[in-house]
């Protein structure tokens, strides 16, 4: 049902403005506070793949909720940078949600920073990572098709050891 402006009185009119503005502020917040969730997530992988010291380590990848018992498969994402920074933003947003819904119980790291998405994925050692590398092409060219933007992807080697994730 629409409503003309006619429709509404002063005071709804006014309610419907202020409403408005709120709304739009806890937008700008919850995007803020994601973006700062990335981050630091950026911040804690960037010191994990940079580390030697196995007990380091081992507290890096707890902070990041990585399985150290499982296979390790990183993959990057690279979105097309654009002169539009907040439809950029949104882009990169809204390709993690969805990356993030398909693979919840397999990549306990996704986020993005700048025009990258990273991803580490965990496998147990029997599982096949050619399903999942699939799957994320699948997603991926839908995601292409729906939002009309160019994407390029780069997948690691898979590693057995948690330790090995830098040289994916």
């Amino acid at each position: 049902m629409q409503a003309n402006q006619g429709d509404l009185s002063s005071l709804d009119q006014v309610a419907l403005e202020q409403s408005s503005s709120v709304i739009a502020l806890e937008m700008l917040k919850k995007q803020t506070l994601v973006d700062l969730f990335y981050k630091r997530t950026h911040e804690v992988f960037s010191e994990y793949l940079s580390c030697y010291d196995t007990t380091f380590l081992y507290q890096k990848a707890a902070e990041l909720n990585i399985d150290t018992k499982k296979h390790i498969l990183v993959a990057l994402i690279t979105i097309r940078s654009q002169a539009d920074l907040q439809l950029l933003n949104l882009h990169l947003h809204r390709l993690v949600s969805d990356i993030k819904s398909v693979f919840s119980s397999k990549a306990p790291v996704v986020y993005g920073f700048d025009t990258k998405v990273t991803i580490v994925f965990t496998l147990d050692p029997y599982e096949k990572h050619h399903a999942i590398i699939k799957q994320l092409e699948d997603l991926l060219s839908k995601w292409r098709y729906y939002n009309e933007c160019h994407v390029k992807i780069g997948i690691g080697s898979r590693y057995s050891h948690f330790t090995q994730i830098g040289k994916g």
